[in-house]
């Protein structure tokens, strides 16, 4: 989970930028998590965002609106599927990268894919079934 500031600041967008995201409804709504009594509370954002988050830049760069951007976005699919990967490896950097090799295997095809996982549960033989949610939005 990230705030909206580490997420600006990871993919170098101003607060209306991602304000005008958050309103399209690309970006979702923030979880709410109090940070002590009397300290506020704190707005959270799914991992997934950032990447989201730079995949509407790089669009927008290309000649999208963020308008047009928004109508990709709802009209993709959402999808929830579950992954047999087998003993991940000790890398989890390398074991999300052949996750998410495996999950745009199984979509292959003119679209953007973003998901993030629901859950993983290890198998006798010490491989993993993930249930990934994913959403596949169209390039055109």
């Amino acid at each position: 989970m990230k705030t909206a500031d580490e997420i600006m600041r990871a993919t170098g967008i101003t607060y209306a930028t991602f304000m005008r995201l958050k309103q399209l409804g690309i970006v979702p709504k923030s979880e709410i998590h109090g940070l002590g009594r009397d300290k506020g509370v704190m707005g959270y954002y799914p991992d997934e965002v950032e990447s989201i988050v730079n995949w509407a830049i790089s669009e927008h760069k290309r000649g999208v609106s963020l308008v047009g951007l928004a109508k990709r976005w709802h009209k993709g699919e959402v999808l929830k599927e579950e992954i047999l990967m087998a003993k991940p490896n000790p890398s989890v950097s390398h074991w999300a990268i052949e996750l998410y090799a495996e999950a745009l295997s199984r979509h292959p095809g003119d679209a953007d894919i973003f998901g993030n996982i629901e859950s993983t549960q290890e198998q006798d033989d010490g491989s993993l079934v993930v249930t990934v949610k994913l959403r596949k939005i169209p390039r055109k």
